[in-house]
């Protein structure tokens, strides 16, 4: 075999060798640039909740504890209260009501 037919097939596999790196490097750096579009966007999500519950925390603060309401006050707030309640009551009762009436669709013991 002549001494430059080994050459050739040298440098023909170090050329191979390097498009092989070349493509691996070129497939891990798209892969990379895709994971960074995924953490901006996320990022971006995350600043615009934090914004979010900043204004929350700021309208928290104008909330003031009603040690010393007087009587009348106390009294909007325990009517408040139980409105709340029973909203939430209610809510709780229908949720409850379309849960029994879809069991007893799916189990056949409805009227």
């Amino acid at each position: 075999m002549p001494w430059w037919l080994v050459w050739v097939i040298l440098v023909l596999a170090a050329l191979a060798l390097l498009v092989w790196i070349g493509l691996r490097l070129w497939r891990s750096f798209r892969a990379l640039m895709a994971q960074v579009q995924q953490a901006q966007a996320v990022l971006e999500r995350l600043e615009a909740r934090m914004a979010e519950l900043e204004a929350l925390e700021d309208r928290a603060a104008e909330i003031e504890a009603e040690i010393t309401a007087s009587a009348a006050r106390r009294e909007e707030l325990r009517a408040e209260r139980a409105e709340v309640r029973a909203t939430r009551r209610h809510r709780r009762q229908g949720r409850y009501d379309r849960a029994a009436r879809r069991w007893d669709e799916i189990s056949g013991d409805g009227a």
